[in-house]
């Protein structure tokens, strides 16, 4: 779960672009569905909250490593295809994130396809190409 921050990100009036999970309450555990680079505004900020940003129409409540500013271009993937990486943290089964929990923390696996655009974007697995999971870049560091 990510953890609050102490000052926030983002203020009530920016335009951003959200892209992950969405939660029911601003410290929900259980994510309630998911939006794929949606342009739109904040309308809430919950100060010490897990997902402490709500926006335009109300979506769900928003961690912040899920949102960034409309006007920021998106960086270029580090990661790259045929990447030897180890696994920090616990990703999906599906790049869409509706599957089960994947994790294999501190396995060295390659990266075997980027799936753009999606909330688990890097599938992972060995040098046979049996996928481990897919997960998102925080989850993985470059070997």
């Amino acid at each position: 779960m990510p953890t609050p921050t102490p000052t926030p990100k983002f203020k009530v009036g920016d335009e951003v672009i959200v892209n992950g999970y969405l939660y029911k309450s601003s410290n929900a555990t259980k994510a309630s569905g998911v939006v794929k680079e949606k342009k739109t505004k904040i309308t809430r900020y919950a100060e010490g909250a897990i997902h402490p940003y709500n926006t335009t129409g109300d979506l769900g409540w928003m961690s912040e490593v899920d949102i960034r500013l409309a006007n920021t271009p998106q960086p270029e993937p580090e990661l790259k295809v045929g990447d030897l990486i180890m696994i920090m943290s616990p990703g999906n089964s599906r790049p869409w994130g509706t599957g089960k929990t994947s994790y294999g923390i501190k396995y060295k696996r390659y990266i075997l396809k980027i799936w753009n655009g999606e909330p688990f974007p890097y599938q992972v697995g060995n040098a046979k190409g049996v996928t481990t999971g897919y997960y998102k870049a925080e989850a993985l560091k470059k070997i």
